[in-house]
């Protein structure tokens, strides 16, 4: 290409000034990064969920990220002594991405999961990379694979749980106003096709979550992190 025709891609005006400035040999000078204080952070005491947070401990010098197995197990000791007692499992149908398998092992650790269930081609726990995104929780949820979709969703409910699909469908309830049972099945449906009919009649509720931006959903096992740990510590028991 002629140097004229790289020329004509610029405006004169922006022309002219890379050629003074290349004259001057000016450099860019770079903004200096905003300087902050460490401040002093006065948390009122607001009651052991606060605590179990973190937080309420009177005054709070510092923040820091907690690296000891110790320090994160003080951390999360109380809050866990607050949770909801309920007993969760997750059904994983027909995932197409082993990276949400891995995922969603994480998520049901983080919730205190009992098992969970998958069906169709979903990767199973073996799978190389559901090992890379579980970061070992794989090896801490047990995990039974059914062929028949609707074979998992009758064994989970022969088990005692309630079915409850993760689902934009019909009858579907805001999963922030849902009366969580307390032993309850989640419902996760194919990444592109969602739950499919032959599991959605089987179940006994479906649970949507607002989207406040212009996307339809969120990522499968974002959605289930979101849900199921409402259930857990997002609401008050009825006796309290």
């Amino acid at each position: 290409m002629r140097e004229m025709n790289c020329v004509s891609l610029l405006r004169r005006t922006d022309f002219g000034e890379l050629l003074e400035a290349a004259a001057r040999r000016e450099a860019p000078t770079p903004n200096p990064l905003p300087q902050f204080p460490v401040t002093t952070l006065d948390v009122p005491d607001s009651g052991p969920r606060n605590r179990g947070m973190g937080l309420g401990w009177g005054t709070l010098e510092r923040l820091k990220t907690l690296h000891s197995k110790t320090g994160v197990r003080e951390l999360h000791k109380a809050a866990k002594q607050e949770a909801r007692e309920m007993e969760i499992a997750f059904l994983l149908q027909d995932f197409d991405d082993p990276y949400n398998v891995g995922g969603m092992f994480r998520v049901a650790d983080a919730v205190g999961a009992v098992e969970m269930f998958s069906t169709g081609k979903t990767p199973s726990d073996t799978h190389p990379q559901v090992a890379v995104t579980s970061l070992g929780h794989h090896r801490r949820i047990r995990m039974t694979h059914f062929k028949h979709h609707e074979d998992a969703v009758v064994h989970a409910k022969e088990k005692g749980y309630a079915i409850v699909a993760i689902e934009i469908a019909d009858g579907a309830v805001s999963y922030e106003t849902f009366d969580y049972p307390d032993k309850v099945c989640f419902v996760l449906g194919n990444e592109v096709r969602g739950v499919y009919g032959s599991v959605m009649k089987h179940r006994d509720a479906a649970l949507y979550i607002p989207m406040l931006g212009k996307g339809r959903s969120m990522n499968v096992h974002v959605a289930a992190a979101v849900v199921a740990f409402h259930a857990r510590v997002g609401r008050k028991d009825s006796a309290t």
